[in-house]
C-alpha cells in the first residue's frame, strides 16, 4: 500500500465549498464533489448518519438502560455526526471529529464486555473506568498531534486495536451463555451482528487498498460504476455495532433480572429492541441497575 498522505484528490467540476485541497490525512474512494459544491464525498457523508440512528435507537427504545450503555450508544451518536462533518468536508477538525469519538465508543463497549464478564467490585469498575479513560486522553493527543500517514497509522491501530478486543470479549460473553439463553431470537441477534461487521470490514478494505480497481476514474477500474465500499462500511457496521450492543444489553438485563428474561420486539417491524417482561419500566429502581 503507498501512502501518499493517503489524499486522492478525486475532484469533479463542482467548486470545492470547504477548503480544497483536503487537510484530513485520508480521501476515500468516491469522487470528491461530484454531486452539491457543500458535500466531498456525498455517498459516504449520508451513509454517516446510519451510524447516528444506531446510537438514537439504542437510547430511545431502551430507557431504562444503564449509563454504560447510554454513553455507549451516546458515542455512536456523535460518531455518525461526526463521520458526516469529516466526509462532508474532508478538513483535518472534522477528521478528528469523527475518529476520536470512534475511539471512545470502541473503550465503551470494551468497558461494558469487561464488567459484563468477569462482574468486578466496583472499585476495580472505577479503576478500569479511570484507566480507559486516560487511554482515550492519551490517543486523543496523539491522533490531534500528528498528520499524514503517521496520524492514520496511530489512529486506526488505537481504534482497531479497542474494536477488536470489544468485539472479542462480547464473543467469548456469546459462546459462554448460549445455552443459558432460552431466546433464540436474541443469539441470532450477535450472529446477525457479528456478519455485518464482517461484511462491513471486507468493503472497508476493498474501498481503501482497491480503489484504482473499483472507481472509474481511474484506467485500471474493472467496474463501469463505483459501488460505493465506505458508505455500504458505514451502513453494514452500523447494523453490526446496534445489534451487538443490543446483545450486550440483554446479556445484562438477564444477569440483573433473575427469573424475567428479557425478550426481543420490532420497532416498525424492522428495528429489534428488548422488552423487559412483567415489568414496569416507571417502577424499576435504576440505582440497583448500575451494581
Amino acid at each position: 500500500m503507498v501512502f501518499h498522505n493517503l489524499v486522492r484528490n478525486l475532484t469533479t467540476v463542482h467548486t470545492p465549498y470547504w477548503d480544497y485541497p483536503p487537510t484530513a490525512s485520508v480521501d476515500w474512494c468516491e469522487v470528491n464533489y461530484e454531486y452539491t459544491p457543500y458535500l466531498a464525498e456525498f455517498f459516504n457523508s449520508l451513509s454517516s448518519l446510519a451510524l447516528a440512528f444506531a446510537g438514537i435507537f439504542g437510547i430511545l427504545l431502551h430507557p431504562w438502560a444503564e449509563t454504560r450503555f447510554k454513553t455507549a450508544f451516546g458515542a455512536t451518536i456523535a460518531v455518525g455526526l461526526g463521520s458526516v462533518a469529516f466526509h462532508g468536508t474532508l478538513s483535518k477538525f472534522t477528521q478528528a471529529a469523527d475518529e476520536i469519538p470512534m475511539l471512545y465508543s470502541a473503550l465503551a463497549f470494551a468497558y461494558i464486555t469487561l464488567v459484563q464478564k468477569y462482574n468486578f467490585k466496583h472499585s476495580t469498575r472505577t479503576f478500569l473506568a479511570i484507566a480507559l479513560v486516560s487511554h482515550a486522553a492519551l490517543t486523543t493527543y496523539l491522533v490531534t498531534a500528528f498528520e499524514g500517514k503517521w496520524q492514520f497509522i496511530l489512529f486506526h491501530i488505537s481504534f482497531g486495536t479497542a474494536q477488536i478486543f470489544a468485539v472479542y470479549q462480547m464473543f467469548t460473553i456469546y459462546r459462554t451463555h448460549k445455552v443459558a439463553f432460552r431466546d433464540t431470537e436474541c443469539t441470532r441477534i450477535f450472529e446477525n451482528g457479528f456478519k455485518f461487521y464482517g461484511f462491513a470490514f471486507v468493503w472497508w478494505i476493498i474501498d481503501f487498498t482497491g480503489c484504482d480497481y473499483v472507481n472509474p476514474f481511474y484506467s485500471k477500474a474493472i467496474l463501469p460504476f463505483n459501488p460505493q465500499f465506505h458508505a455500504w462500511w458505514h451502513v453494514f457496521i452500523s447494523i453490526g455495532l446496534y445489534n451487538m450492543g443490543l446483545f450486550g444489553l440483554y446479556d445484562r438485563m438477564n444477569q440483573r433480572l433473575s427469573g424475567k428474561e428479557p425478550k426481543l420486539k420490532y420497532f416498525l417491524n424492522f428495528v429489534p429492541y428488548i422488552v423487559l417482561q412483567d415489568i414496569k419500566i416507571e417502577k424499576i429502581n435504576y440505582n440497583t441497575f448500575e451494581q
